[in-house]
């Protein structure tokens, strides 16, 4: 059962973060283009869900993991800040797909701010990670 949820979530955490990176260099090709997102928007919509749904998936198998293996104990202050990170991924996503999906995407500027920071926080939640469980 770990190890099939450690393969979950090591699959979610490499959609999520492709994910965004692959937003980001689309958004990055729109800016430079001055095409606007208008040819960009259908590939931006399948990487959004794809994303989202790999947070989401994170999230479930990682504390699914958290709970079988450690019995959800105190891991430690990296493991802490890694929840925190991890938190502040799903904020920062949730908030831009929910926008999206709502049918009131976020101004292009704030959407690059959205996903850089959704980038930037999965990679240091990948960096405590690896902190907090190699001892």
């Amino acid at each position: 059962m770990i190890v099939a949820l450690k393969t979950i979530h090591l699959l979610a955490l490499a959609v999520a973060l492709g994910g965004g990176v692959a937003r980001l260099i689309l958004m990055i090709a729109a800016r430079r283009l001055e095409a606007g997102p208008g040819p960009f928007a259908l590939p931006q919509r399948w990487l959004a869900h794809l994303t989202a749904g790999g947070v989401a998936l994170l999230w479930l198998s990682g504390l699914a993991l958290w709970g079988i293996a450690y019995g959800f104990a105190d891991l430690g202050p990296a493991f802490v800040m890694k929840l925190a990170a991890a938190t502040l991924l799903l904020i920062l996503a949730g908030y831009g797909w929910g926008r999206m999906m709502a049918g009131r995407p976020p101004a292009p500027r704030l959407a690059f701010s959205l996903v850089r920071g959704s980038v930037l926080t999965g990679l240091a939640a990948v960096l405590l990670a690896v902190s907090a469980f190699t001892r």
